[in-house]
């Protein structure tokens, strides 16, 4: 079976399903608009750029200069009329989605991923029609949560399939490391954009230094981005926080072993699925997340983590509270947490629901 991804080569998502799927026996081809690191796939994919860098691909929607990657389209053409495959997939309905629906090729698969579903079709009356375009081309829609597809649900009468992005157990696991709960370290992985509410966290963490003194408390922020300046000066002088710059998707699970507690207090509605607090719970730790997008839908509130407010301070601060201060709770909603990611959010289940498609769509023609 011969697959042509139509994706951001550059992006963790991409990487991950395609050197995935070429360990099933499958020809992975890719087009990418942006530049990639070749040493982060395996050499038997096939992958064509365009040139772009990835911040120029990342602008959002309204930009009209993204009006340019059209002329990639006939590169695209002729890589399909050169490797002739079984399928054509697109990752982001509003980009490389309008793209692979132009090239006029069956079966033609779109996943959509978040902002192209929640923000897109909404900045004008073309990008909703363009978005439209795409989604009724395509053969068959598939999305990572629920909630984006009953969003996504709103431009087609297409069945949408739900193909989560779970995780490697063997990977995101409690390595046991000796913890002093003198000290206890709460922390995210996020990119440092306004979006994803890492000043909500900061002000609910300066409220609850406030209020606990029998604790040390600690503040891990894993990522980069545009926001870190405005979040230092928001942090100040407290030096029980702590940025920790971007970090390799690899050596996130040894970051996750040395927090106790993991947040996600994210501001931003058309959050798709929260990999990140996946990735937390296998690793048993507790989670607090804000109730925005496909957050809550991989927590179970109460039981693996706690879910608050968008934009609640002080829901977040009592949240964070509750956990520091019960060490048995938080020990009790971490294995509950990686319970419910094993029974819902493994990696090779996930793969193996994407080969079912694979081979249904094909058996269909």
């Amino acid at each position: 079976m011969k697959v042509f991804i139509l994706a951001d080569a550059s992006c963790v998502h991409t990487q991950r399903w395609a050197n995935s799927l070429v360990n099933r026996d499958i020809d992975i081809y890719i087009f990418s608009l942006s530049k990639y690191d070749k040493k982060l796939y395996d050499p038997r994919i096939s992958i064509y750029d365009y040139g772009y860098d990835r911040k120029d691909t990342n602008i959002y929607g309204y930009n009209w200069n993204k009006l340019r990657y059209l002329f990639s389209i006939k590169k695209i053409k002729k890589i399909i009329r050169e490797i002739q495959p079984d399928i054509l997939h697109a990752h982001y309905a509003s980009s490389y989605g309008l793209l692979g629906a132009l090239c006029n090729f069956h079966p033609y698969i779109i996943s959509v991923w978040g902002t192209d579903v929640f923000d897109f079709p909404r900045f004008s009356s073309l990008h909703r029609f363009s978005f439209q375009f795409a989604l009724n081309k395509a053969d068959i829609i598939l999305s990572t949560s629920h909630i984006m597809a009953e969003e996504t649900q709103k431009y087609t009468s297409k069945t949408i399939l739900e193909t989560p992005f779970g995780i490697d157990p063997k990977v995101f696991y409690n390595r046991k490391y000796d913890r002093d709960f003198k000290e206890i370290v709460i922390g995210t992985v996020k990119t440092l954009d306004p979006k994803y509410g890492i000043d909500i966290l900061i002000l609910a963490f300066k409220l609850l230094c406030e209020e606990i003194r029998s604790v040390s408390l600690k503040l891990y922020i894993v990522g980069e981005g545009e926001q870190r300046g405005e979040l230092e000066k928001l942090v100040g002088e407290n030096n029980n926080v702590i940025f920790m710059g971007h970090q390799s998707h690899e050596k996130i699970p040894i970051l996750l072993n040395r927090m106790d507690i993991y947040a996600a207090l994210s501001k931003f509605d058309s959050e798709s699925f929260g990999v990140a607090i996946i990735e937390a719970s296998a690793c048993e730790l507790p989670v607090v997340v804000s109730d925005v997008g496909g957050l809550p839908e991989v927590v179970s509130d109460g039981e693996t983590g706690i879910v608050v407010g968008k934009n609640d301070i002080q829901g977040a601060k009592e949240a964070l509270k509750e956990l520091v201060l019960n060490h048995k709770l938080r020990e009790k909603m971490g294995k509950a947490g990686r319970d419910y990611v094993l029974k819902r959010y493994t990696w090779d289940d996930n793969v193996n629901l994407m080969m079912s498609i694979y081979k249904r769509i094909l058996e269909n023609e």
